[in-house]
Order: C-alpha cells, then sequence, then structure tokens
C-alpha cells in the first residue's frame, strides 16, 4: 500500500472500496469499514511522508548551510585576483674572515758531522 495509498484522494480510496466490495462479495458494513481504514491508512501514509521530507530538506538545509561556512576550497581561492610578489632576494653570504696561517720556521737540526 505505502506511497501509493498516501497519493489517493478520498474519493478514489472510496471507489476502490466500492470495487473490492462488489469483487469479494462484501456486506455493506464491511464495505464501510474497509473505506475507513483505508482512508485512515492514507492519511497516516501522508502524514508519515510528510514527516520524512520535511526532515529531508531540513538536513539538507543545514549540510547546505555548513557548507557554506567552511573555508573556501583552492579552486574558489584560484579564481580571485592576487597581486603577485616579487621572488624575495637570497641573503647575502656572509664573509668567513680568513686568518692567514703563516708557516712557522722551526729551526732544523743540523746533521751530524761527517766523520773523515
Amino acid at each position: 500500500i505505502g506511497l501509493g495509498l498516501a497519493a489517493l484522494t478520498k474519493e478514489t480510496v472510496e471507489k476502490l472500496a466500492k470495487d473490492l466490495q462488489k469483487e469479494y462479495n462484501l456486506s455493506p458494513s464491511e464495505g464501510k469499514k474497509l473505506v475507513q481504514e483505508l482512508v485512515k491508512k492514507s492519511a497516516e501514509t501522508s502524514k508519515n511522508l510528510e514527516k520524512n521530507v520535511q526532515a529531508y530538506i531540513k538536513k539538507t538545509v543545514k549540510n547546505v548551510q555548513e557548507k557554506a561556512k567552511k573555508p573556501t576550497t583552492k579552486k574558489a581561492a584560484a579564481k580571485k585576483p592576487v597581486a603577485k610578489k616579487a621572488p624575495a632576494k637570497k641573503p647575502a653570504a656572509k664573509k668567513l674572515a680568513v686568518k692567514k696561517v703563516t708557516a712557522k720556521v722551526s729551526p732544523q737540526k743540523k746533521a751530524p758531522a761527517k766523520k773523515k
């Protein structure tokens, strides 16, 4: 029954019930009871459907609002023109103080004298 019943109008439900009454040889009281049940089920199903649709819409709106609050993505940021900065200059290399190394001349040892 479900959603199909929710879409039916009261007149359609009554006609359906009369057709079922004739087809299944139901008494007029049973037919009336069937109409009341079908109308009641139709109304309940319509209310449930309406609640579900409203809940879905609220959830969807909430998700859209949350996404709107989030920071922009790279694609959105790329759309905005951004002034280009000049490339950063490299800092000058520090000159190291170079010590001049002077060779210390050590006094040479004299070779022993040759014997004759």
